[in-house]
């Protein structure tokens, strides 16, 4: 009886070692956690809209579609645009002469909000990467960021390429 005993608590020992180092428990690198899923709706339409608010509409429309911006910042006289903040929905509209001129999607870590959940018709949204990016849309115009302007859509990236903002901006001109 003592040795079966013995030999249980030794089986529970060497399994939870097992599982400690499987787990990565003796290494003192830090892990890097998954990053959640981001896909959502297929509700940043290159430009035109992100979530319903549209490119063209007024502050009282994008207030009567949200509610009142979770921030806002005006912007300086030579920059007569000012954004308002939905941190927690993962974007940010700016104005410009009363109306939505562009819509900034957030990426991850970035300071003023959560990731945004959704992404483009194409597939592409705040986890793809400037490679996800160029074998949808072929390389655009910029080096930090790329602007697509006759799809109506700006991807800003990180130094390791992944996405760090994504910006629907009206189309340019035929």
């Amino acid at each position: 009886m003592i040795r079966s005993s013995f030999i249980a608590r030794v089986a529970v020992v060497v399994s939870m070692s097992s599982l400690v180092f499987a787990c990565g428990g003796s290494d003192p690198t830090p892990k890097v956690a998954a990053r959640p899923d981001v896909t959502g709706q297929k509700d940043i339409i290159p430009g035109e809209s992100v979530r319903g608010v549209k490119i063209g509409m007024t502050r009282d429309e994008v207030r009567a579609l949200l509610g009142a911006p979770e921030g806002t910042e005006e912007s300086g006289p030579n920059d007569p645009s000012p954004a308002w903040y939905y941190g927690s929905r993962g974007f940010e509209v700016s104005f410009f002469e009363g109306k939505v001129g562009n819509i900034w999607i957030y990426g991850f870590e970035h300071p003023k909000g959560m990731p945004y959940v959704g992404s483009t018709p194409e597939g592409l949204n705040v986890a793809s990467t400037r490679a996800d990016v160029h074998a949808k849309y072929g390389p655009g115009e910029g080096k930090g960021q790329e602007t697509y302007d006759a799809r109506g859509i700006m991807f800003e990236y990180r130094d390791n390429g992944a996405i760090k903002v994504i910006q629907v901006i009206k189309k340019a001109a035929k």
